[in-house]
C-alpha cells in the first residue's frame, strides 16, 4: 500500500499541472500577423479583418467611446478573420479593437477608431495611390504623409506586392509599411498584374459584391455625393465580356454627382509602359458616354494628369516601386507629370471636387480643380 502512494501524489500534481497548462493555453495570446484593418465602409457598417498565426474565433468590441460597448463576433476557427459590424450611425467616431471569442486573446490589441461613411452631399476627403511593391522603407515614407492628410478612406490602384502568389511579400511589403494606417483607414483594393489573380487578394480584402472571381474581381461602392468603379484591367473587359456589361450596367444606374473609375493600366501615359490601347478602346468611349469625371491608374511608376473630351486621367503609380521617368512614351493629351514617390488627394465638397498630388511629406506639386454646373470642370496648375 505504501508503494502506492507517492505514485498516487505524483499523479495528482501531473493532473493539477495539466489543468494548470490548459488553463494557460486557453488565456495564452494568440500571436497577431496583420491588423486589424478596415475595409468596407458606408454609413451603417463597416469590416474589421485581421490575421492571427493560430486558428480562432473572432471578436471585435467597438463603441462610441475606448468602453465599447459592443461585441460582434463569430466563433468559427479561422487564422484570416473577417467580422463586419452593423447597425451603425452615419458620419460617427467609432473605437474597436479585436480579439478571440471563448476566452483567448490576440496578443496586440490596442485601441483603435474608425468613422462610418458620410451622408450623399457631405464634404469628405479620400486617397489614392499605387504600385506599392517592392521597396517597404519607400512605401512606408509615402503612407506616412499620406496618413498626415487624413483621407476617409485610400483606393489603390494595384501591384501591391511583386509576386501576389508570395505569402510573405503580403506582409513585407504591403501590410506591414500600411499597418498604422490601415487600422483607422478603411482600403478598398484593385487587382494589378502583379496580383497574378492570386487567392490570396481575395483572402486578404473584403470588397463590396462585384463580378468575377469571389464577385470581387471588379465592384463599385457609393460615398458620399461619389460613385466608384473598380476595374481587372488584366481580365478581359472587351464589349461582350462579363465584366464590360457589369461596368456598363454600373455606370449607367449610377445616380451620384461624382463618378470615378479605378484600375491598374493606364488609358494614357508617357512612362516607360505608356497607354494602354484597349483601355483606350473599350473603357474610354464608356468613361465619356456616361460622363465619368477621373481616372485613376497605375502599372507606370510615376504621376501623370491627361484630359480628354471631359475626362481626366490620373497616372498614381508611385507608392514604393521603382520610379519611372515621364516622355518615353507619345502621349497627345498629358497636361503634367512628375517621376517621383508620391500619393493623391481628392476633396468632394458638393459641385467642387479638387485633386492634389504630394510627395511623401505632403508637399503639393500638382492641382486640378473640377466643377459641376455653368463652370464645369476649370483647368489645373502644375
Amino acid at each position: 500500500m505504501t508503494t502506492l502512494r507517492p505514485r498516487v501524489l505524483w499523479g495528482s500534481v501531473g493532473l493539477l499541472l495539466w489543468l494548470s497548462g490548459a488553463a494557460f493555453a486557453q488565456t495564452a495570446p494568440v500571436k497577431l500577423v496583420k491588423g486589424p484593418y478596415l475595409q468596407d465602409v458606408t454609413v451603417t457598417s463597416i469590416t474589421v479583418m485581421w490575421e492571427t498565426r493560430e486558428p480562432g474565433s473572432s471578436r471585435v468590441e467597438y463603441g462610441p467611446t475606448p468602453g465599447y460597448g459592443h461585441v460582434a463576433s463569430d466563433p468559427a476557427p479561422a487564422t484570416i478573420h473577417k467580422v463586419t459590424l452593423g447597425g451603425l450611425q452615419p458620419d460617427t467616431l467609432y473605437h474597436y479593437r479585436v480579439t478571440g471569442a471563448n476566452g483567448s486573446q490576440v496578443a496586440a490589441r490596442e485601441d483603435a477608431t474608425f468613422r462610418t461613411a458620410v451622408r450623399p452631399g457631405a464634404p469628405f476627403r479620400f486617397a489614392a495611390y499605387g504600385d506599392s511593391r517592392s521597396s517597404p522603407s519607400d512605401h512606408a515614407r509615402v503612407l506616412t504623409g499620406l496618413a498626415a492628410r487624413a483621407p476617409r478612406f485610400v483606393l489603390h490602384t494595384g501591384d501591391f506586392v511583386g509576386d501576389g502568389d508570395n505569402y510573405g511579400l503580403w506582409q513585407a511589403e504591403f501590410f506591414g509599411p500600411a499597418a498604422a494606417l490601415l487600422r483607422n483607414t478603411p482600403l478598398y483594393p484593385c487587382l494589378g498584374n502583379h496580383e497574378k489573380n492570386a487567392e490570396w487578394y481575395y483572402r486578404f480584402f473584403a470588397t463590396p459584391r462585384g463580378g468575377g472571381d469571389h464577385g470581387q474581381q471588379w465592384y463599385s461602392f457609393d460615398y458620399g455625393a461619389a460613385h466608384f468603379v473598380v476595374i481587372d484591367t488584366d481580365a478581359n473587359f472587351s464589349p461582350g465580356s462579363a465584366q464590360y456589361a457589369w461596368l456598363e450596367n454600373d455606370l449607367k444606374s449610377a445616380r451620384a454627382e461624382w463618378l470615378f473609375a479605378v484600375h491598374h493600366h493606364p488609358a494614357y501615359s508617357s512612362g516607360a509602359h505608356g497607354s494602354t490601347r484597349a483601355v483606350q478602346q473599350y473603357l474610354v468611349p464608356l468613361y465619356q458616354a456616361y460622363k465619368v469625371d477621373m481616372d485613376f491608374s497605375g502599372h507606370d511608376h510615376l504621376y501623370e494628369r491627361s484630359f480628354k473630351d471631359g475626362v481626366y486621367y490620373i497616372v498614381t503609380g508611385g507608392g514604393g516601386a521603382p520610379i519611372y521617368p515621364g516622355g518615353l512614351k507619345r502621349n497627345p493629351y498629358r497636361q503634367y507629370g512628375k517621376a517621383a514617390l508620391h500619393f493623391c488627394t481628392v476633396d468632394i465638397n458638393g459641385k467642387t471636387a479638387t485633386l492634389q498630388a504630394h510627395r511623401p511629406d505632403g508637399t503639393v506639386f500638382d492641382s486640378v480643380v473640377m466643377r459641376h454646373g455653368p463652370e464645369a470642370r476649370a483647368g489645373g496648375s502644375g
